[in-house]
């Protein structure tokens, strides 16, 4: 009976992992260097780009001299070294699966972060849980070492597996013999990823965003400042990078991704403020990112209002309150336009339109190429007769299939051995298994331990002095984009321990706000709402 037992939790959590992932739950948020993707759309390895949404089934490679990093929504951070592969295999509610076939890992799920993430390699599957720092290498001969900084994680071979604990690193050569070995000092990767980590612990914009967007402060604190306007309340006015005649939506390129028109900046914080809230152009301050309110943070391909002709497309910045129309459903300020017909008088009454450089107005021929040829239109475009209202349905040409339009290097493709692998082939021989007791490589019984001999010295020493560790800090558990906590998912506590803290973060609501331009009431406290906010609602 136990077994039948054990059997039946195995099946269950496969099939609660099997659910399709969230929109927008992960993108690229570092790219250095000659970092390349392959997609399903394009079809081929073309050169990355930062904000460029990720899904299951696409694949990473960092040459020489790259380094990536990949922002999945729920606390997680997962960063790539140079020469280093990575496919992604599932985004689901709870646990995540990657492959990496070659090359240097590193995993921070933050506390409150994703229940379990499993990492497979030629020779072992890894398996990390909430509030754990990891580092997973696959060297030469496939060799796997995986190290654990803080919490724990599982390592796999079709031998056996064993439990990691903070402090140790395990080793599993080519012959299917693991080593336990005692953590060396940091070395060079481990330093730059601990630094990346101080980089977004702490962010002052956590007190004007929603709990759904905390991920994303740090970007925030670092390329803009918080302002009062009367009339949306709190807003975000971006400061570096941003010259004379700037306007939302026009650093970037609009590629067709899963069968949309979908926006990637090239300015790096351009993620929350052109896939959430709307953008409104406030007296004395300029452009100012207005967020959504708590519960209404949706992703979308990007927020503008859309008209094309057969000679041109044309799009401008949504305001406040205002609808967007596109193909799907992205919340409930949002229409479905797939088989809906709009009514012309809405697009007219766009109130970005009558900003300076609001409006985008290109070649349709060069928009289907990836090209930016400016058009110039006699009057409002979204005024005129016989316009297709809603993002173009015309697929591209090749071209503007890629993020980002520039050559890469022969010398830098990823080596023969990682373009054979087969996303759908490691799917089927390595099924993503949650459950701690359970097996990848025997997924019918439960995995039998795995014979660890135990070394006194550490596989590695490193001279350097490492800098201290990051402070601790106290976070609330991480929201879906609807708002629910994965706490309110979850029937039954994990068997990990892991505590998740939902005391509000009172250490940033104490801390005085920037300088602000003009007089303004004090931001909210997390779990209160803000001046001005209330209004902002009834508009949306």
């Amino acid at each position: 009976m136990k077994f039948i037992g054990f059997l039946v939790a195995i099946l269950l959590a496969v099939a609660g992992v099997a659910a399709a992932e969230e929109p927008g739950a992960a993108r690229l948020s570092l790219v250095k260097g000659d970092v390349q993707i392959y997609t399903d759309d394009a079809g081929e390895w073309v050169p990355a780009a930062v904000n460029m949404p990720l899904h299951e089934g696409d694949r990473l490679w960092s040459p020489e001299g790259g380094q990536a990093e990949v922002q999945i929504r729920g606390g997680v951070y997962l960063r790539l070294d140079a020469a280093t592969s990575l496919d992604i295999l599932n985004l689901g509610e709870d646990s995540f699966h990657f492959y990496q076939a070659e090359g240097r890992s590193y995993i921070n799920n933050r506390r409150g972060g994703i229940d379990h993430i499993q990492i497979d390699t030629p020779l072992s599957s890894v398996g990390c849980y909430d509030n754990s720092l990891i580092m997973v290498d696959v060297t030469e001969g496939e060799v796997t070492s995986v190290s654990v900084l803080k919490g724990y994680a599982s390592a796999e071979t079709r031998s056996g597996k064993t439990r990691v604990s903070a402090g140790q690193s395990l080793r599993i050569g080519a012959d299917q013999e693991a080593d336990l070995f005692p953590l060396s000092s940091p070395d060079r990767w481990e330093r730059w990823n601990r630094d990346r980590d101080r980089r977004v612990a702490a962010a002052e914009s956590l007190r004007y965003i929603p709990d759904e967007l905390d991920d994303y402060a740090s970007d925030l604190d670092q390329n803009g400042r918080w302002l009062y306007a009367p009339e949306y309340g709190y807003v975000w006015s971006p400061q570096l990078s941003v010259s004379v005649g700037w306007a939302p939506y026009q650093s970037g390129r609009w590629v067709w991704i899963r069968g949309d028109y979908v926006w990637i900046s090239y300015e790096p914080w351009g993620w929350a403020p052109y896939h959430y809230g709307r953008w409104a152009y406030v007296a004395r301050f300029g452009w100012c990112w207005v967020p959504p309110a708590r519960g209404a943070a949706w992703w979308a391909p990007g927020y503008v209002g859309w008209v094309s002709t057969p000679g041109y497309v044309a799009w401008v910045p949504l305001a406040p309150g205002e609808v967007y129309y596109g193909y799907g459903h992205y919340g409930p300020t949002s229409v479905n336009i797939t088989n809906v017909t709009i009514n012309r008088t809405v697009v007219r009454e766009y109130r970005n339109v009558s900003v300076t450089n609001a409006v985008t107005v290109v070649n349709r021929d060069g928009f289907l190429h990836g090209r930016r040829e400016r058009v110039t239109v006699r009057g409002n475009p979204f005024t005129a007769a016989n316009v297709a209202i809603g993002p173009p349905r015309f697929r591209p040409a090749r071209e503007a299939l890629r993020p980002v339009d520039r050559k890469i290097p022969p010398r830098m493709a990823p080596p023969e051995k990682v373009q054979r692998v087969r996303v759908e082939d490691i799917r089927r021989e390595r099924r993503l298994v949650p459950e701690e007791r359970g097996s990848v490589f025997r997924p019918a019984v439960p995995a039998q331990e795995l014979r660890v001999r135990k070394r006194e010295a550490p596989t590695r020493v490193i001279e350097e002095k490492a800098p201290p560790a990051p402070r601790e800090k106290a976070v609330p558990a991480r929201r879906g984009p609807q708002g629910r906590s994965r706490e309110d998912r979850r029937s039954v506590p994990r068997q990990s321990g892991a505590a998740r803290e939902q005391a509000p973060r009172q250490e940033q609501a104490e801390k005085p706000a920037r300088q602000e331009i003009r007089e303004s009431p004090p931001p909210r406290e997390r779990g209160s709402e803000p001046r001005g906010r209330g209004r902002r609602e009834e508009r949306e």
